[in-house]
């Protein structure tokens, strides 16, 4: 995972790649990104524990909403690439 901020946007942005590598040595790999809606790292609000833990749930929410959309594309990736080979085969 990696934590950019693009600088056209204000908001930082989740980048998540992952890959399936086959037996065959064929890869499939896929990349997402979600914008936040979380503060910078400069801009958390460090001043009140009410404040700290709601900026760390907006961060943590955009985290766990890219992963769930990795994992889902690459099993689509990975079953797209599984049908392909099937159909060839018969």
């Amino acid at each position: 995972m990696t934590l950019e901020k693009h600088p056209d946007e204000k908001k930082p942005v989740i980048e998540y790649t992952a890959k399936i590598t086959l037996p065959n040595g064929e890869v499939i790999e896929k990349t997402v990104s979600t914008a936040g809606t979380f503060p910078s790292p400069e801009d958390f609000d460090l001043s009140t524990r009410e404040g700290l833990l709601n900026d760390f749930d907006l961060l943590e929410k955009t985290v766990l909403e890219t992963s769930r959309k990795l994992n889902g594309e690459l099993s689509c990736e990975y079953l797209d690439a599984s049908s392909k080979k099937n159909r060839k085969q018969k």
